[in-house]
C-alpha cells in the first residue's frame, strides 16, 4: 500500500473518538467522583471529572500498550493533582491512583451499556492500526484481544 495514503487515512482518523462514563472514589471511603474520558484513535484522550465536594478534575491519559494498559496525570481546581493507571478492554475497565498528599483511588470506566456495534466498530479500528503499525514501523510489537485474554507479537528485529 502507499505510505502516502497510509498517511492520509491515519490523518482521517486522528479525529476518531469514544467517549466512556468514569465513576470512582478514594480507598478510604471518602469522596466519590463521576466523570468521563474520551480516547482518541491515535492512543491518548482526556478525562474530566466532578468530586461530590463539587471539585471539577481534568486530565490527560495514553495507551502504553494499544487499548489495554495506559497512565495518566490530573489537577484539580482545588489545587490537588496526582496520576493514575488502568486497565481496558476497550469498552470498559478500571484503574487506580493517587494524590500528591498519598490518598489512594480508584475507579471504572464504560460498561455494559456499550453495544455490540461499538466493539465492532473498535475491532475494525483496531485492524486499521494493525496495519498501520505493520506497515510504518515493522519493527513495532503490538498485542490483540482473544476472548477475554490479550496475544502480543512482535514484528521484525
Amino acid at each position: 500500500m502507499n505510505p502516502l495514503l497510509l498517511l492520509v487515512l491515519a490523518l482521517s482518523l486522528v479525529g476518531c473518538s469514544r467517549t466512556l462514563p468514569v465513576k470512582g472514589e478514594y480507598n478510604d471511603g471518602g469522596e466519590k467522583f463521576l466523570g468521563s474520558a474520551t480516547g482518541y484513535f491515535i492512543g491518548d484522550g482526556d478525562l474530566s471529572i466532578v468530586a461530590e465536594t463539587g471539585t471539577k478534575c481534568e486530565g490527560t491519559f495514553r495507551y502504553i500498550n494499544r487499548v489495554v494498559n495506559g497512565e495518566g496525570a490530573f489537577k484539580c481546581s482545588d489545587g490537588r493533582i496526582g496520576d493514575f493507571f488502568f486497565t481496558s478492554n476497550g469498552s470498559q475497565g478500571e484503574g487506580f491512583g493517587k494524590d500528591q498528599n498519598g490518598k489512594l483511588f480508584r475507579f471504572k470506566f464504560g460498561g455494559p451499556e456499550y453495544t455490540r456495534e461499538a466493539e465492532a466498530q473498535l475491532a475494525v479500528w483496531s485492524a486499521m492500526f494493525d496495519n498501520l503499525i505493520r506497515t510504518l514501523a515493522p519493527t513495532t510489537s503490538y498485542c490483540t484481544q482473544y476472548s477475554g485474554s490479550f496475544r502480543c507479537t512482535r514484528y521484525g528485529y
